[in-house]
């Protein structure tokens, strides 16, 4: 009967080879070393090996809709990888997106809250949003990495859309108070100025009880004094209105166009219309500024959050 020897392994009787060489064990594939019986080193076959080939194999299974954030072949700082849709892999592509996006948004908001709902504070978080969104879009799916250059843009973006809502806001105070001197003068700004003794004339026509002031068509209600006071006002600035809010801010700040609304806002307040045909809400000019400023500062956060 040939020698047999037992595998360390599982204990399995295997017939010792000639020469006593190492073999594989008939029953679990062990290697067995007839010089070294005590000793015994683990096979393919193995619960280790078994266990690493299941990983492996559930690696493999991996959805195939699965995403790396490195799966990319475009370097970090020009593409942001991510799960987000994207029609563009770079940040110049990305940068322009949010450029005509965020403008463009800020242009619509703005010219719903004037002639309908306005919602502070609330528009700039949307402006902002749509501006993170559009540079995701065009810069792989994610926020690519901005750098100096891009966040010089991106700021410079921002800013754009804070002042596109600003002007919105300020051609609708030129369109009421533009209306409120063609009903009061039955004249433009301008040939208010020009003349003010026929503009006055045309006003006190108005004033059927005689009780020095006017209702307007639109609800206000004007003093002819107050008028008078204003007109004056204005001509001695040397300036000529081109509209009814240069008119007013001629004659209260000596400031005109839309830059002058900044100063005369600040300095005169704002009357906030949260439906563009309900009642205005006046805010002092102090609170004014505050309300802009936070507005600022929410777009721009909103803004510069990162889309992974």
């Amino acid at each position: 009967m040939p020698e047999t020897i037992a595998c360390p392994a599982c204990g399995a009787a295997n017939a010792l080879p000639q020469g006593r060489a190492p073999f594989f064990c008939s029953a679990c594939n062990a290697i067995v070393d007839p010089n070294r019986a005590a000793t015994a080193s683990r096979g393919a076959g193995s619960p280790d090996a078994s266990s690493l080939a299941a990983r492996i194999a559930s690696g493999a299974a991996t959805p195939t809709g699965y995403t790396s954030r490195y799966g990319t072949a475009m370097p970090r700082d020009l593409a942001g990888p991510g799960g987000a849709a994207s029609v563009g892999g770079s940040l110049a592509v990305g940068l322009l997106l949010a450029a005509a996006g965020g403008v463009g948004i800020a242009a619509v908001l703005g010219w719903l809250g004037e002639h309908f709902v306005k919602a502070p504070v609330v528009m700039p978080l949307v402006v902002g949003w749509g501006i993170r969104r559009m540079l995701a879009l065009g810069g792989g799916g994610g926020t690519p990495d901005r750098g100096v250059v891009g966040t010089i843009v991106l700021l410079a973006i921002v800013a754009t859309a804070f002042g596109t809502l600003r002007w919105m806001e300020y051609r609708g105070i030129v369109d009421r108070e533009s209306k409120v001197v063609q009903d009061a003068f039955d004249l433009s700004a301008s040939s208010a100025v020009g003349d003010s003794s026929l503009a006055l004339d045309n006003l006190r026509r108005k004033d059927n009880d005689g009780d020095g002031s006017v209702t307007l068509p639109g609800g206000r209600t004007v003093s002819i004094e107050a008028e008078k006071e204003r007109l004056r006002n204005a001509r001695a600035t040397g300036l000529v209105p081109r509209d009814g809010y240069d008119l007013e801010m001629l004659a209260a700040t000596g400031s005109q166009g839309f830059s002058g609304h900044f100063g005369h806002t600040v300095r005169e307040g704002l009357d906030l219309r949260m439906i563009a045909s309900g009642g205005a809400i006046h805010v002092p000019g102090f609170a004014a500024a505050i309300l802009w400023l936070f507005e600022a500062v929410v777009l721009l956060v909103a803004a510069f959050l990162r889309v992974e």
